[in-house]
């Protein structure tokens, strides 16, 4: 079984020491949560929903992660853009360019 290294003083420090020398700044409470709201949009969750977690009290503030958001037939484009057969399964598509037409 495996343990935690839990982080120490030492450990803390060095880390801010090298994140120095490359030339970043600590994270900040306000980067965590657009990294949240970004992941979750990506990840395919309702703007509404994401509105209520993210606790926006106007949807135009949530929208700004819409971008983030995939478009119904992205999951289909990757899966053509990867697939190793030209007959797409079930999508009534026999060439991969037609997907992008």
């Amino acid at each position: 079984m495996q343990t935690r290294r839990r982080a120490t003083p030492q450990t803390i420090c060095a880390g801010q020491r090298e994140q120095a020398a490359a030339g970043l700044r600590p994270p900040r409470w306000h980067d965590l949560r657009h990294t949240f709201g970004t992941a979750m949009a990506a990840a395919g969750v309702p703007m509404r929903t994401l509105q209520e977690w993210m606790g926006h009290r106007d949807i135009e503030t949530t929208q700004l992660y819409a971008d983030y958001a995939p478009r119904s037939r992205d999951a289909e484009l990757v899966a053509a853009a990867f697939s190793r057969d030209d007959n797409l399964v079930g999508s009534g598509l026999s060439r991969r360019r037609s997907l992008y037409a």
